[in-house]
């Protein structure tokens, strides 16, 4: 987008006094220390000039702060300031920034670009072109063809504004190119490199804990910035064959005067430098998805979703970053088991029966049945006999069953020691530790709570 066209001003003054409020420029022209620049060409022998700079918000100034009582000489000057609040010494002006600063991951990179025709001579078929490269992508940012500026006279300058939402992370380069034809009919050419570095604001890390057919996705997210970071929310979209549930919204009575987004943006604020905040997600299979639908699990690692993350810089400017998640396979086998449904109490010494499903991840047709190691069975052991055919599995099908288990202690007790065995190549398959369950004591009939006491 062409800004303005206009005799030739200090970039940096004439961007102030348009915009004194919104946006500040910092110059890239020059070295600096998170940023650099370098041009092909000297500019002595050329005829045009290009200044490459990046807009940035300005930050609040602040300004020492002055203990004062009401008594003391200079308080009729200090305690009626209006433009500085003495308990923080945030003042309400605004500066503009010194250096190139930092760059995150999710952000928007704008540019400032203003090209001058700096000799005493008119040039001819002006041609501007911008562009981000990355380590693996070009992004085209500007392109001003020659037809659009024939003649570009002596003194004037056009200036454009470029942006980009940054998506990668490490070194980009910004180059910037432009060709012309002098007054005696030579044609020029030169570029400029500018080089910046983008840095992820968030250390992400995903721990998954699996009880029963749900599985609970804990993600923790430290600020990596150097800045403190608003920290919006996160937004978990789940893979085709899971559904999610958000468990970060909170209910409780000290919010009720709240709306749920007020609840949700209450509890995460302001993230410090290395603060650390944790969210927590439910996920669950769904029952309509085909078995034959296998895709979200390659090599033993299966894609849980895609994490969304929402954030703000201390003055406003908002970015988002994507994350794709994944978990290890909880099955690596050619058939693998499960439990659907267990009884909701379980009693000591009282057989229960819980319903099973036994999957062919496989495409070819299998015969197996199911067998026991009451060697690693402890706290609750089969009840029946080991080695339950279960006939033939079409490829890519299941099978559900009805086993009976009778628990021997109480407390919290593994169903473990799962056995199936492929009839054909006589292969076999283990699954330990399969499912945790929680066995009460019997409760004591009246009789003989009497007795005992």
């Amino acid at each position: 987008t062409q800004v303005s066209s206009s005799p030739y001003r200090h970039p940096i003054m004439t961007h102030r006094i348009r915009r004194p409020l919104s946006t500040a420029i910092a110059a890239a022209s020059s070295s600096s220390r998170d940023g650099s620049s370098s041009s092909s060409d000297s500019s002595r022998e050329q005829s045009i000039s290009l200044k490459v700079m990046r807009l940035s918000l300005p930050t609040f100034k602040l300004a020492p702060s002055a203990l004062c009582e009401s008594s003391d000489l200079p308080a009729e000057t200090l305690l009626t300031n209006k433009y500085v609040d003495l308990d923080v010494g945030l003042s309400e002006l605004l500066t503009l920034p010194q250096s190139f600063g930092s760059i995150y991951l999710g952000e928007e990179f704008a540019s400032y670009l203003s090209i001058h025709n700096s000799s005493s001579f008119d040039v001819a078929s002006l041609c501007i072109k911008a562009e981000l490269q990355t380590a693996t992508k070009r992004f085209p940012l500007l392109d001003v063809p020659s037809s659009q500026i024939p003649a570009f006279p002596a003194g004037s300058s056009h200036d454009y504004v470029v942006k980009h939402n940054v998506v990668e992370e490490g070194t980009h380069m910004l180059v910037c190119s432009a060709t012309y034809i002098k007054h005696d009919g030579e044609k020029k050419f030169f570029r400029k490199f500018f080089k910046f570095n983008v840095e992820s604001p968030f250390s992400i890390k995903a721990k998954s804990h699996t009880v029963q057919r749900s599985t609970f996705l804990e993600v923790q997210l430290q600020n990596r910035a150097k800045e403190q970071l608003f920290f919006d929310g996160t937004t978990l979209r789940p893979a085709a064959h899971l559904e999610c549930t958000d468990l970060n919204t909170d209910t409780s009575s000290d919010y009720s005067h709240m709306s749920s987004r007020k609840r949700e943006i209450s509890q995460f604020d302001l993230m410090k430098p290395g603060e650390w905040k944790t969210v927590l997600y439910q996920l669950s299979p769904k029952q309509d998805v085909d078995a034959k639908d296998l895709e979200h699990k390659k090599k033993g690692v299966e894609a849980v979703g895609t994490l969304d993350i929402t954030w703000r810089t201390p003055m406003g400017s908002i970015g988002r970053i994507s994350k794709p998640l994944s978990r290890k396979s909880l099955s690596r086998h050619a058939i693998s088991f499960e439990i659907l449904d267990v009884p909701k109490v379980i009693t000591l010494e009282v057989p229960f029966t819980v319903t099973c499903q036994v999957t062919n991840n496989t495409s070819k047709i299998i015969a197996v049945r199911l067998a026991f190691n009451k060697n690693k069975m402890a706290g609750i052991m089969v009840n029946g006999v080991s080695g339950q055919l279960l006939g033939r599995i079409l490829g890519n099908e299941s099978r559900q069953l009805q086993l009976s288990l009778f628990p021997l202690l109480p407390g919290v007790q593994t169903i473990t020691g799962v056995r199936i065995v492929e009839e054909q190549g006589r292969k076999q398959y283990d699954f330990d530790n399969v499912l945790e369950v929680f066995v009460d004591m019997p409760e004591l009939s009246a009789s003989t709570a009497t007795s005992i006491s």
